[in-house]
C-alpha cells in the first residue's frame, strides 16, 4: 500500500465518475492505494499528466505536481486503515467522500494533507500503523 503525495497548483472543478462534480482548492493532497502488484508502475502512473482516466485520482493527477510516495508492505484492506491514520494522526482530513473508494467500504481515499513533510508523514504513519515503510520517494 501507497501514500501518494501531490499538489493541485490551483483550484481543480470537474466531473469525476459517479461521484459527480467535485471541487478542490488549491493545496498538498495524498492519495492512498494498494497496488498488490507493481508500485513502481502505479506510482509513475500517477506522475505522468497524459493518461487515460481509469481511476478516480487520475482526474486529479493529470495537473497535479509530484512531491512523493511512502510505501508499505501491502495486506488486504490495509489501504483503509492508511487513510484512517491519516485522520487519526491530525496529517490529514478528508478531502472528498468516497474518491478511490468505490471497492471498499471507507469514507474515501482522497486527503487534504496538513503535514506537508514527506519523512515526518512517514515517521507519524508508521507508528499508528505498526509497520515500517518499504520506502519514502521524493520527486522534487
Amino acid at each position: 500500500m501507497y501514500l501518494f503525495v501531490f499538489d493541485l497548483c490551483r483550484e481543480y472543478a470537474g466531473r469525476i465518475g459517479a461521484l459527480g462534480m467535485v471541487r478542490l482548492a488549491a493545496g498538498r493532497y495524498g492519495y492512498v492505494g494498494s497496488a498488490r502488484r507493481g508500485l513502481a508502475a502505479r506510482l509513475a502512473r500517477h506522475t505522468r499528466r497524459r493518461k487515460p482516466l481509469r481511476w478516480h485520482v487520475d482526474a486529479l493527477t493529470r495537473g497535479a505536481d509530484s512531491v512523493g510516495a511512502i510505501a508499505w508492505p501491502w495486506r488486504e484492506g490495509r489501504e483503509c486503515l492508511l487513510a484512517e491514520a491519516l485522520v487519526a494522526t491530525g496529517t490529514g482530513r478528508r478531502a472528498v467522500p468516497r474518491l478511490g473508494a468505490s471497492d471498499c467500504g471507507c469514507s474515501g481515499h482522497l486527503l487534504a494533507l496538513c503535514e506537508a513533510d514527506l519523512d515526518r508523514l512517514a515517521e507519524a504513519l508508521s507508528a499508528r500503523l505498526g509497520a515500517t515503510p518499504l520506502l519514502v520517494l521524493r520527486y522534487r
